[in-house]
């Protein structure tokens, strides 16, 4: 492509980054929590996390240790890796870069269909895209941490598709495509789908191109090889024969809703859904003169893969369960492909049928965004409204019986309604695990315990229970009021976090001084870009000095007094304080990209918007002409 028509796609791509970035960083900060759920206590604490903090952790067991059918050994390593980095467990921190994941895929997957930006394909391609991304459809995968490997499946298997069958294999391209074939197998049992799809592509192009030479066997084997492997690999779960259909006709229908998605319930709209990209490889078949493009053979095999993965899921949860949220982000990719095949049906047409083809793109897109959004509006709102109190009764629990030890309390309380897992009795075996108490998130912890040091004057433990940390309300420590007041702590012993999470309320009238950390050597840090609002509770944090191995938390009210009333601090990680502020920025991400996006179009667009005029011009020009003809005077 030219500079100047390559700056459009770049535009777009970047803007569909920031605005699934900007989405699902929405999606966490509105409905998100760091108290880990059902999988994760087995899949991520115990096979991973608890070995690791025992200095038993075994790569390759871990690695390939089956979690159902799947085989999710990145899962595990990339929560090892957040645990070393941020020095505690966080499903928030972990949910918040596999976003950064999802958002990197739907970037590649713009610039790799850029070559159908065209015509209709300028609107069809960002919007569809951007519409299945941005809204919580599959929210079960946004807001799970544990679901990092559905994100690095498709990411994976698109690499893989895009340059394996497309390249050379004396080209780094080609061994790229490979490596990334190998790296999902890590990842869900489905993995074997992309090599296979890359292989019918190799096959199609072989015979399209009537020559067989051994790259195209090196790369048939390549595939197959990797495909095997993941074939095999898929591991049997003994009970799960009752989620595959029952038979044929269920197979089919399963797997005939699937293609109809976000219509599956109108299967004769979702069957039109599926025309652009039936057409585009009709038009594309029936020319047997011009040679098969790059981009060409991508589309092809991005389809094949879509539509591949949309049968596994039919075939293995096709008895009720294909819909569930955490399987949309492996089919919707059908809608971009549909929306591709648009703009490789424009670039196949005669100026003639333009007109035509846009009106028809036109109400395809708008069928498609709507139906994404209808969607998101009926199946996942109704799930997302009750998941903050929900999950916030999950942390309340979990923190009671860490600082209590209540046992009885705890084993009458209701699993998956009251508590994040289904078996009450191995989830207290987790949280009485030392190696696991240690790096339990934030918002399930219990907190550092507070004990006043000499020179503490007019300030006592007390109950409040506006406090907003549930269970914590019964370590409150309140000034006297109008009576200057000094609280000053036993020294903090500093793990390997740095961090500390305050929970306070302050009259407007103290400083940024009234609460900070001090350590033995005289260094202090106060609050920083923080107003003390007087009738609420507020929360900040701290950040202890470098090389200090403990600290002192000084609350002081001095020399007019006033009311001030903090919890007991909690310990929070570097990075989990970084996630946080990252995820705070989303509004302006969508202003970013919304604009980066608008701005491609316009570029993009410019041509055939021309080019329409002129075809419009054409047809009146011709229709005006096939009258019968005037008579002269």
């Amino acid at each position: 492509m030219p500079r100047r028509t390559l700056l459009a796609p770049i535009l777009i791509a970047c803007g569909v980054l920031l605005l699934t970035l900007a989405g699902k960083w929405r999606v966490i900060e509105r409905w998100g929590s760091d108290a880990p759920y059902m999988d994760q206590w087995v899949g991520e604490a115990a096979n991973a996390l608890i070995p690791w903090e025992e200095d038993r952790f075994d790569l390759t067991s871990s690695f390939w240790w089956a979690h159902n059918e799947h085989r999710i050994g990145w899962t595990r390593l990339c929560s090892v890796a957040q645990l070393e980095a941020n020095g505690q467990w966080d499903p928030l921190l972990g949910m918040t870069l596999n976003a950064g994941v999802h958002a990197v895929f739907a970037m590649l997957l713009v610039w790799w269909l850029r070559a159908f930006l065209a015509g209709p394909g300028w609107v069809a391609v960002p919007a569809t895209i951007a519409a299945v991304m941005v809204l919580p459809i599959a929210w079960e995968n946004t807001l799970q941490s544990f679901q990092i490997q559905v994100y690095l499946l498709v990411l994976s298997g698109l690499v893989a598709v895009a340059w394996i069958p497309t390249s050379s294999p004396r080209s780094w391209r080609f061994w790229c495509g490979v490596a990334s074939a190998l790296f999902g197998l890590g990842t869900m049992a489905s993995s074997f789908l992309a090599p296979a799809a890359a292989l019918l592509v190799v096959c199609a192009r072989a015979w399209r191109e009537h020559r067989f030479t051994r790259e195209t066997a090196c790369a048939a084997v390549a595939c197959g090889v990797i495909g095997a492997v993941g074939l095999l690999s898929a591991h049997s779960v003994p009970g799960h024969e009752h989620l595959r259909p029952a038979s044929m006709r269920a197979l089919f229908g399963a797997f005939g809703s699937i293609l109809a998605w976000p219509w599956h319930d109108f299967l004769l709209v979702g069957i039109v859904m599926n025309i652009p990209i039936c057409g585009w490889i009709i038009l594309r078949l029936q020319d047997r003169d011009t040679p098969w493009k790059e981009s060409e053979w991508v589309l092809l095999g991005l389809s094949m893969w879509a539509v591949l993965q949309g049968a596994a899921v039919a075939y293995s949860r096709g008895n009720g369960d294909f819909l569930s949220f955490r399987y949309t982000d492996l089919y919707s990719l059908l809608l971009g492909v549909n929306a591709a095949a648009l703009g490789g049906i424009w670039l196949r047409s005669r100026p003639r049928a333009h007109v035509v083809i846009v009106a028809l793109a036109m109400v395809w897109t708008s069928a498609s965004v709507y139906g994404v959004i209808r969607r998101s509006h009926t199946d996942s709102d109704p799930w997302l409204d009750g998941m903050p109190a929900r999950f916030a009764g999950y942390a309340t629990h979990l923190r009671a019986y860490l600082i209590t030890g209540d046992a009885s309390a705890f084993n009458a309380l209701h699993p998956v309604s009251e508590l994040p897992f289904p078996d009450n009795a191995e989830l207290k075996r987790f949280l009485d695990t030392p190696a696991l108490r240690a790096i339990l998130p934030p918002g399930v912890r219990a907190p550092l315990v507070l004990a006043s040091d000499e020179g503490t004057v007019n300030f006592t433990p007390t109950l409040d229970e506006s406090a907003p940390q549930g269970a914590n309300a019964l370590h409150v420590w309140a000034s006297a009021g109008s009576e200057p007041a000094l609280f000053r702590s036993q020294p903090l012993l500093l793990g390997r976090t740095r961090c500390l999470r305050l929970h306070f309320r302050a009259d407007r009238s103290l400083g940024p001084m009234s609460l900070r950390l001090e350590t033995d050597d005289g260094r202090v840090v106060q609050l920083s870009g923080v107003r003390f609002a007087g009738d609420r509770w507020q929360t900040a944090h701290l950040f202890a000095p470098a090389g200090a191995q403990s600290v002192r938390l000084v609350a002081d009210t001095s020399p007019h007094g006033g009311n001030l009333r903090f919890a007991n601090p909690i310990e929070v990680g570097t990075w989990t304080w970084a996630a946080r502020q990252a995820r705070k920025t989303w509004t302006w991400l969508i202003w970013l990209g919304a604009g980066s996006i608008l701005a491609g179009m316009a570029l993009g667009l410019a041509g055939p918007i021309r080019a329409l005029g002129r075809a419009i011009t054409t047809l009146g020009a011709e229709s005006g002409g096939s009258g019968p003809p005037q008579r002269s005077g």
